[in-house]
């Protein structure tokens, strides 16, 4: 089988599972082209230039920096049933500061994570930009992470992109015939709903994923499965790397 490409990155926390993807293809000497979304970017751009326990280090050292804004986007609160104190606060606070600004996090803020990350990459970030327009990009390590982490609410655009997280979950607009696709999307089925805008996130989050579902039935794509996971799995990607490598030899 010809791979041209693998996509693998997700939405919030479920990035990780394309992290254990990078880990199962590192451990069966695969060499093939990645292109990537979320957490998973800023992963595998860390791991081409600084190895893979660095690369582990900073993403854990960064879920950690921005878990304030995981909490909200991922609506843990009624999604996993983790109502931490001044939850109804924290929600509000979240509208009002969304209401008057685009993120809620600065680049300068977690420029440290992007220390050493000059050097070019081969995995690319899906994008979209400002203009609407997609694409793939290659550039340095830093380039590829902060376009993979400019998810509205969380990152302002990077050289005016965003990641392709908000729009599809996964990436996979600018996927072609015969790629490898990761489809490892979050199940909002499991969250429910008290006011009225937290309906319209679950009808954006729904929209993405049936968006994205369209977008692979139109295309004759290789697509690995996988099941949500929640922060209760960081622990366990060990096991989830086994799963897909196990996956992945069968598709050899």
């Amino acid at each position: 089988m010809k791979w041209l490409r693998i996509y693998a990155g997700g939405y919030g926390i479920q990035a990780l599972t394309a992290v254990a993807l990078f880990k199962a293809l590192k451990d069966l000497s695969l060499n093939v082209n990645v292109v990537t979304n979320g957490l998973a970017g800023f992963y595998i751009a860390v791991e081409e230039i600084l190895g893979e326990d660095e690369a582990m280090r900073r993403t854990m050292d960064l879920l950690e920096r921005i878990d304030y804004e995981l909490y909200m986007i991922e609506r843990r609160w009624i999604c996993e049933g983790k109502r931490i104190k001044g939850w109804k606060k924290i929600a509000v606070d979240h509208c009002v500061k969304l209401a008057v600004k685009e993120s809620f996090k600065e680049w300068k803020k977690v420029e440290d994570l992007f220390k050493g990350l000059r050097k070019g990459v081969s995995a690319g970030a899906e994008y979209i930009d400002i203009d609407g327009k997609l694409g793939i990009f290659h550039g340095s390590g830093e380039e590829v992470a902060k376009i993979s982490l400019a998810m509205p609410g969380v990152f302002p655009p990077f050289e005016d992109k965003f990641s392709t997280t908000h729009f599809t979950q996964i990436p996979v607009f600018t996927a072609e015939d015969g790629d490898v696709v990761l489809v490892n999307f979050r199940d909002p089925s499991n969250c429910d709903f008290e006011k009225a805008d937290e309906v319209l996130s679950q009808s954006a989050e729904i929209r993405a994923i049936v968006f994205a579902k369209q977008i692979l039935s139109r295309k004759n794509l290789v697509q690995i499965h996988h099941s949500p996971i929640s922060f209760r799995d960081i622990s366990d990607l060990e096991s989830i790397k086994e799963n897909l490598k196990s996956r992945l030899e069968e598709l050899l």
